[in-house]
């Protein structure tokens, strides 16, 4: 990847366009938020599946992890959840942030919640996916990135 800013954001063209190709409620793509609004846990392998074989754009990339990070945190929540499938997924999400951790940066700054102490566990100040995402981040960011965090100061 060139040194060009990672995206920050799910843009709305890119929101429509996976709208389309992962048959999303119509309602769905509109939403700011849109990430969270069609997380859905139960498409978790389909989502990879789409993410590592499909010929995507760097936002398309951006898109399909924000929706895959999003739908981990909510299978995360659920109450009679599989721990072999979550170690499968966990180490599948970790390996491809790692391997685009440039593309991934804002999302996985997003999760990490840098803003909160890492001793605070409380689930009104962290997500879910947090612990995974601050191990990620402190493995791969590095200082050169900095110059991608001014919105943050």
């Amino acid at each position: 990847m060139n040194e060009t800013e990672p995206p920050h954001w799910v843009n709305a063209e890119t929101a429509l366009s996976l709208k389309i190709m992962l048959n999303l409620p119509p309602d769905r793509a509109a939403s700011q938020d849109w990430e969270i609004v069609c997380a859905d846990a139960d498409r978790l392998p389909e989502f990879f599946d789409l993410y590592e074989n499909g010929d995507f754009d760097i936002n398309h990339k951006h898109g399909m992890m924000e929706l895959i990070v999003s739908s981990f945190d909510d299978y995360l929540c659920e109450p009679d959840l599989k721990i072999k499938d979550r170690e499968a997924f966990e180490v599948r999400i970790e390996r491809l942030l790692r391997q685009n951790f440039l593309i991934h940066l804002h999302t996985i700054r997003y999760w990490c919640r840098v803003d909160v102490e890492e001793t605070d566990t409380d689930p009104d100040h962290v997500f879910n996916v947090t612990p995974m995402m601050r191990r990620i981040w402190a493995d791969c960011f590095k200082p050169e990135y900095q110059k991608w965090m001014k919105d943050y100061e």
